[in-house]
């Protein structure tokens, strides 16, 4: 899941997660900060960043917070942009002209990757910068992403199953 387990309740914490729960999270603190200064890196004249994020999304506080700070850092105006549903994305994106944005981080997540490629449209044509968590968003056509492999996480955890079922 990409989300944060301990915000849903699928465990106690990291450390000790109790139960009998197994399984991965895709949710990654350390590196929402450095999608933010690689996209800086990358588009120097970033002064307005668009977080487009779904607050139902487990975990999505968090991110928001550390993009704050990142941002706040490195001398960037953040532009909160939340939206609940595909129907709401349109709205959210004539937000981000509206706000004057030149860059946005799409927080990832199962909806956001299945919008990846309407959002990659509307920022070309913005001519705004972006960035993500997963392949699957560069694939889209987003300008760069930077996060965990996920095809060799879902192998390590194939193995990890096997391992469980067979003692």
């Amino acid at each position: 899941q990409s989300g944060d387990p301990t915000d849903i309740g699928l465990v106690q914490s990291f450390a000790r997660p109790g139960g009998n729960f197994t399984g991965l999270s895709f949710m990654s603190l350390d590196l929402v900060g450095k999608r933010i200064e690689m996209l800086r890196e990358a588009a120097s004249g970033v002064r307005r960043l668009a977080v487009l994020a779904r607050p139902e999304h487990p975990g999505e506080h968090r991110e928001r917070k550390v993009s704050e700070a990142v941002a706040l850092k490195l001398g960037m105006q953040v532009a909160y942009i939340p939206f609940r549903a595909p129907s709401e994305l349109d709205a959210a994106l004539q937000s981000v002209v509206q706000q004057h944005c030149d860059a946005l981080v799409a927080f990832p997540d199962a909806l956001m990757v299945s919008l990846g490629a309407r959002i990659a449209a509307f920022a070309l044509k913005a001519k705004i910068a972006t960035v993500s968590g997963w392949s699957r968003f560069a694939d889209s056509g987003f300008l760069m992403t930077y996060g965990p492999n996920q095809q060799a996480a879902f192998r390590d955890m194939a193995r990890l199953v096997d391992r469980i079922l067979h003692g």
